[in-house]
């Protein structure tokens, strides 16, 4: 199945990743799962974190390297103000 992909042939780039604005505690159990998911060190895992503005340079990076569509997963207590922080700062 594999071999039917194309990357030369047209296609969309979707990227989840962490966001977590403001104090990263509860991040990383998410970073450690993903990482032991993965098999990486915790430290390869990518994550939209820190401050409102750190965030949305994240998610611009993820975009500048060619990501169509970034899907942000909130971690940590009230999730929503995770994501109206960052799209502030977007």
């Amino acid at each position: 199945m594999l071999e039917q992909i194309s990357p030369s042939g047209e296609h969309e780039l979707i990227v989840f990743t962490h966001l977590c604005v403001g104090d990263t505690t509860d991040l990383e159990g998410q970073r450690a799962g993903a990482a032991e998911f993965l098999s990486v060190d915790p430290s390869e895992v990518f994550a939209a974190e820190g401050t409102s503005a750190q965030a949305a340079e994240a998610v611009k990076a993820l975009w500048a390297a060619g990501a169509d569509t970034v899907v942000l997963r909130p971690v940590g207590d009230d999730p929503l103000a995770h994501v109206e922080k960052v799209l502030s700062a977007l």
